[in-house]
């Protein structure tokens, strides 16, 4: 009954778009005479009509979904069942008995499909999770989210398992994807790891060399002006934790298996890849791979590969808000804005009767030359000072 609620309930919501959209592509999109909308044939040229169209579409989209999530959850069901794992099809975010927070399950809107069972002697628990991602701005610090400027929901299968007898310090391992240039706009830097002398091998400073490149080691951003002198300390005692807890081996499996991230806390570690949810097909493959991990972490005891390890960094990546920093910055930016009006009003007026639609592109190309801009004027003024 409620899932049959929440299908018809999007009617609302898909009637209003649809009738939002009609009226603004009939009164805005340039056409003598009528509307755009009213010049078309039947039925496009009835709002009435095309919001009701909406809100079907709406409920049929509803209720594929709600199908699909109905036949997943009896698939992994089936496939928790032969890895030996209890399932249950819902779990509340307390249930899960962790001591300390988590990033990864931070605004936690909804846990379904959750698994518990015993893999190769290790406790695992597993469950779906839609998450409600926050944008902080910039005067986000520490480990609070600060003014929240946008949202985005994650839907992903994240694997807990535990730290073990000595308790883990809060840090993430994250996959960089592609936000490099973000990174590298705003100055931050996070923990690295480094060969420690001469000694290293060719192979262990391959593999250094690329994990750097790929993955992002850090505890949350901090604005620079907003460090303590009591961070050095904190630092000092993390990276002597690290030392026990990161092994060249786990930096190369994690290379091996590229997709995976990792968030440490007190008493259990995270294992997850963003923005995906396990297939029923992929189950027992991605248990087997995150047990590993585990073992890696927990169980590896110090040795050549541990020895090798020079920690570098800071464990906050600090956000630089200095003039230098964010003159560039906006300086490409207004520069930007103008290079995208210069270049996109003489096609708007030579396409616009024939290509009516010309209209919508305008947003993503004008973002998408401010961010050029202002990326390609930092990278000048960084090599300029250098």
């Amino acid at each position: 009954m409620k899932e049959s609620i929440k299908v018809v309930s999007t009617a609302i919501p898909g009637g209003l778009i649809t009738g939002f959209l009609w009226f603004y592509v009939n009164r805005f999109v340039p056409q003598a005479g009528a509307g755009f909308r009213e010049r078309q044939s039947w039925p496009l040229n009835n709002i009435y009509l095309c919001v009701a169209i909406g809100a079907v579409a709406a409920v049929g989209s509803a209720s594929i979904a709600a199908c699909f999530k109905s036949r997943r959850r009896q698939a992994m069901e089936a496939v928790t069942a032969l890895a030996g794992l209890r399932f249950r099809g819902t779990v509340d975010c307390n249930e899960l008995q962790i001591s300390g927070k988590l990033n990864v399950l931070d605004n936690w809107a909804e846990g379904s499909n959750y698994a518990v069972g015993q893999i190769r002697q290790t406790e695992v628990q597993m469950v779906d999770v839609q998450t409600v991602r926050t944008s902080p701005t910039i005067n986000s610090g520490g480990h609070e989210h600060g003014s929240q400027n946008s949202t985005a929901t994650e839907n992903q299968t994240v694997y807990l398992l535990p730290a073990g007898d000595r308790p883990f310090p809060s840090l993430s391992i994250l996959r960089n994807r592609g936000l490099g240039w973000v990174s590298s706009l705003l100055g931050l830097q996070g923990i690295e790891f480094h060969a420690k002398n001469d000694a290293a091998s060719e192979q262990d400073r391959a593999t250094l060399d690329e994990f750097r490149k790929h993955y992002v080691v850090t505890q949350g951003p901090v604005l620079k002006s907003q460090r303590h002198p009591e961070y050095a300390d904190e630092e000092a005692t993390l990276f002597q934790e690290l030392e026990q807890i990161v092994s060249i081996p786990l930096l190369r499996n994690l290379l091996d298996h590229p997709e995976w991230s990792l968030e440490f806390c007190p008493s259990h570690i995270a294992i997850w890849k963003a923005k995906k949810c396990v297939k029923p097909g992929e189950l027992a493959q991605q248990l087997n791979e995150v047990v590993e991990l585990h073992r890696l972490i927990v169980d590896e005891t110090p040795g050549y590969s541990n020895s090798m390890l020079e920690i570098r960094g800071s464990a906050k990546m600090e956000i630089d808000t200095s003039v230098t920093k964010f003159v560039p910055l906006a300086i490409g930016g207004c520069a930007g804005m103008f290079l995208a009006f210069a270049l996109f009003i003489p096609v708007f007026f030579l396409l616009a009767d024939t290509y009516p639609w010309v209209v919508f592109v305008w947003p993503v190309f004008g973002m998408g030359v401010m961010v050029t801009s202002a990326f390609a004027a930092t990278r000048l003024a960084r090599r300029w000072k250098s």
